[in-house]
């Protein structure tokens, strides 16, 4: 399972990332929101 979810969580950070850069700082998605977004993805079963 690990190796499923890690992937994800690294392309969930580097999307944080550059909506950090193309926005403020303050704007930066948080990773309560970042593993809200993972588990809502994995109950759909889309990985």
């Amino acid at each position: 399972m690990l190796k499923n979810v890690l992937p994800v969580f690294i392309a969930v950070l580097m999307c944080s990332v550059a909506y950090a850069q193309t926005n403020t700082a303050s704007s930066f998605i948080d990773p309560v929101s970042s593993i809200k977004i993972i588990t809502s993805y994995r109950s759909n079963g889309r990985f």
